[in-house]
């Protein structure tokens, strides 16, 4: 299956590191400390949860595995930026109508006071039937 992508190199996990920071974390269990954690001339790096670069320094958090944070990677966190930013349009779109109905409210004021006498009492319409005096209701003046 053939699909386009815009921006075919583009990671959004990098672009999350980039904004955030790396996620790393040192566990407390060997093997898996052992997997995320190299020594190199630089000093010791540690995998990031995110992008899984080895960033050098020392490690954000540490503890047993199951506090490790849980980080979004790749659709999940495509996901999430989309939906943020659909949540960020609708709040702007809100925005938008309150303030139209506001700037609106001195107009169509004006046309409520207009139309309220057409909301005085029930429409009387004109019948084109004869009446029982052999002639049709006309509106007065006509």
């Amino acid at each position: 299956m053939l699909r386009w992508r815009p921006f075919p190199h583009f990671s959004w996990d990098l672009r999350a590191c980039g904004r955030h920071g790396h996620a790393t974390y040192a566990p407390d269990e060997p093997d898996l400390r052992d997997r995320l954690h190299v020594t190199t001339a630089a000093g010791e790096a540690w995998r990031c949860l995110r992008c899984g670069d080895f960033v050098a320094g020392a490690p954000r958090g540490s503890g047993p595995a199951d506090d490790a944070p849980i980080v979004l990677r790749g659709r999940a966190l495509r996901d999430a930026f989309v939906l943020r930013l659909l949540a960020v349009e609708r709040g702007l779109r809100g925005v938008l109508l309150i303030v139209l109905a506001y700037a609106l409210q001195p107009v169509l004021g004006r046309a409520g006071v207009a139309a309220e006498g057409l909301r005085a009492g029930p429409c009387r319409w004109p019948s084109p039937w004869p009446t029982s005096s052999g002639s049709t209701s006309r509106p007065a003046g006509r």
